[in-house]
């Protein structure tokens, strides 16, 4: 998560006390209107980085974590429409549906804009550690030492926490930084 998400999670925290305790109430519309859309922000943001975390959820149906940021956009937009429908009936005129259309449209800005980037990772993180290893012993061949250090961070956090495997990637790194540069290393 980046600056924004903790700049709209506080603004949104602090609109939601205003909006309790009813400070200004001759803006108590604009203040709603307002609380939506950094709610809605700050929400975007928060599932629109979601695939940059690592999620083991003990559900096998779930394959990646692009898969899962797609289960939770159907989820998303199935509860906005019931919040769309819930507002309609409960308001006079058409301020409910600008209101969550508002807050909609900065829900899923940020989790759209997110997805060229899942795609692009999800290429990587289909290979199997085999796989990626012979990738990196073609780019370290060809001295694409910077593509080289990515595979071996894919493979590096494709490994659990324990796995004496990590030990030898991250030596393997810090050699191919070693090269990149020009040092010879020296086991």
């Amino acid at each position: 998560m980046n600056l924004f998400t903790y700049i709209t999670g506080i603004a949104s925290l602090i609109g939601l006390v205003l909006q309790i305790k009813d400070v200004f109430p001759k803006y108590k519309n604009l203040r709603q209107s307002l609380l939506f859309l950094i709610i809605g922000m700050c929400f975007g943001t928060i599932l629109g980085g979601i695939q940059l975390l690592q999620l083991n959820l003990f559900l096998p149906e779930v394959q990646s974590t692009g898969e899962f940021l797609k289960t939770i956009l159907v989820c998303a937009a199935i509860l906005m429409v019931f919040i769309l429908v819930i507002a309609g009936i409960f308001t006079n005129g058409h301020e409910g549906y600008f209101v969550f259309a508002v807050f909609l449209s900065f829900f899923l800005i940020p989790i759209v804009s997110s997805m060229n980037t899942t795609k692009e990772s999800e290429k990587i993180s289909n290979l199997n550690i085999g796989d990626l290893k012979l990738l990196e012993d073609h780019y370290e061949k060809n001295e694409n030492y910077e593509r080289c250090i990515i595979i071996l961070e894919e493979m590096k956090s494709e490994l659990s926490r324990n796995d004496p495997r990590k030990k030898v990637i991250i030596q393997k790194i810090d050699e191919i930084k070693m090269k990149q540069i020009g040092i010879k290393h020296n086991p």
